[in-house]
C-alpha cells in the first residue's frame, strides 16, 4: 500500500467529501452539497486520509478543547478499511483534544468492535440521551 498522509480538510473540498458518502452510501448527506460544505466549516476539524492524493477516509468532529471531544463522522472507503487507518485517524483526532475530559461518538453496531479496539467503552454508567431531529 502506498503512504497515507493525514490534511486538514476546508470547505471547498467538499465534493471529495460528497464522493466518499456517496461511494460508502452515506445517504442522509448527499442530497444537499451545501448541507456538506456547512458541515465541513462548522466542524472543529476535519481531518482526510489520502492515498496517491486520493481521499480514501476522514473523520470530523468537535471541540470546546476543555471538557468535550464530539467524533462525529469517522467514514472510510471499503476498500481501506481493516488496515489502521481508520485507527489512525482517531488517534489523530484524538492527540489534538488529549487535554480534553471526554472523547464521545455514537456509532452503528457493526463498528462497535472497532471503537472499542480503538480503547472506547461502551457507556453503562449515568444516563445517555439523544432526541433525532
Amino acid at each position: 500500500m502506498n503512504r497515507i498522509t493525514f490534511e486538514n480538510i476546508s470547505p471547498n473540498q467538499y465534493l471529495e467529501i460528497l464522493d466518499l458518502y456517496r461511494q460508502e452510501g452515506w445517504t442522509n448527506y448527499i442530497e444537499d452539497a451545501n448541507y456538506i460544505k456547512d458541515m465541513i466549516n462548522k466542524s472543529t476539524y476535519t481531518i482526510g486520509a489520502y492515498q496517491d492524493e486520493k481521499l480514501v477516509g476522514y473523520i470530523r468532529g468537535f471541540s470546546d478543547d476543555y471538557s468535550i471531544h464530539f467524533i462525529q463522522d469517522l467514514i472510510m472507503k471499503e476498500s481501506h478499511k481493516r488496515n489502521g487507518i481508520g485507527s489512525l485517524l482517531i488517534k489523530t483526532a484524538c492527540e489534538r483534544y488529549k487535554k480534553v475530559r471526554k472523547t464521545v461518538l455514537l456509532s452503528e453496531e457493526d463498528a462497535q468492535e472497532f471503537y472499542i479496539s480503538c480503547g472506547f467503552k461502551h457507556l453503562y454508567e449515568g444516563a445517555c440521551f439523544i432526541k433525532s431531529m
